[in-house]
């Protein structure tokens, strides 16, 4: 009896890790013969724990640069947080634990002793160092400046 017990066991085994083999056939989509791979706009990786997050600098009271060890990503927070920019710390508190390009989550600071403000963070993107972060964020006021008409 315990023979057939033993098989028994065997044979669900495998019968389980064909079916996982069968339903894991997860394929990219194919490539033209000879082009470059090339990636998505935007697609450098702007994943972040937030537990891994060791350093911030706020650029404007609409933009702050989180770091992870050398990666860097610019966080724009929906409208002006008043006083952001002389915050000396910050908190992230974002469901999943993590912040990624869809921007979910809201940064926490203190505005004065009895003052926390919550902003809700509209996009997060990936960036090389403070100076390109500052560099973005230039360009989307220059083209915020700019008239409609032309």
């Amino acid at each position: 009896m315990a023979m057939k017990s033993g098989s028994t066991l065997c044979a669900l085994a495998l019968a389980a890790a064909m079916g996982a083999a069968s339903c894991s056939g997860v394929t990219a989509a194919p490539q033209a013969e000879g082009a470059p791979a090339k990636p998505e706009d935007g697609a450098r990786d702007t994943f972040l724990w937030l537990r891994n997050i060791d350093g911030f600098n706020s650029i404007d009271d609409e933009h702050i640069v989180v770091s992870s060890g050398n990666k860097h990503a610019l966080v724009k927070l929906f409208g002006f947080c008043e006083g952001l920019r002389y915050a000396e710390t910050i908190a992230i508190d974002a469901p999943l634990g993590y912040l990624d390009r869809s921007g979910v989550g809201q940064v926490v600071y203190r505005r004065d002793f009895h003052d926390i403000a919550r902003c809700p963070i509209d996009r997060v993107v990936a960036v090389k160092d403070l100076k390109e972060a500052r560099a973005l964020v230039d360009q989307e006021k220059a083209e915020k400046e700019k008239p409609k008409g032309s």
